[in-house]
């Protein structure tokens, strides 16, 4: 009997100390989540707004559609990144080999601001894996990633 009185006085002792710590706890407000579709400026669409490829043409250039860009393996050429003047964006870090399969090679990972006029360019050479140099000619496509001033990273992509 002695030892569930001891039980009993320490349960209403833990549930005290409990009630008394969580008033000093700082306080969260409840946040809403919203849909994936939402045009807000903390949206995925807004702080990535237009990222893409300047050359080699993306699928959002103007006869994109029709264009294949042809690069010897081996050379290297200027690729040209731009992003909206209302986006977040602040550096392109990366440039990626792939095809349908998934990555090939990472070709450039030397990171580089956006200008004033939020765009940036890098001498980038493209080579493909020894693996790869019976299978040339071959179709491609870039992935390009960049990071924002606060977080999330935007892709883009060529077409293929």
């Amino acid at each position: 009997m002695y030892s569930l009185n001891i039980k009993i006085a320490l349960m209403i002792l833990i549930v005290y100390i409990l009630i008394k710590t969580s008033e000093a706890l700082p306080q969260v407000g409840n946040k809403d989540i919203k849909r994936a579709d939402d045009n807000e400026f903390y949206s995925i669409e807004e702080i990535c707004k237009d990222y893409r490829f300047e050359y080699p043409p993306s699928k959002h250039g103007k006869h994109a559609k029709h264009e294949v860009t042809r690069i010897k393996n081996g050379s290297a050429i200027d690729c040209i990144w731009s992003a909206g003047m209302s986006s977040r964006i602040i550096n392109i870090t990366d440039c990626e080999l792939f095809t349908t399969d998934g990555l090939i090679k990472v070709l450039w990972q030397a990171g580089i601001t956006l200008g004033v006029d939020n765009k940036a360019r890098a001498v980038v050479k493209f080579e493909v894996p020894l693996d790869w140099e019976d299978k040339l000619p071959a179709h491609f496509l870039l992935r390009s990633a960049a990071s924002t001033d606060f977080g999330p990273h935007c892709n883009a992509y060529t077409i293929n």
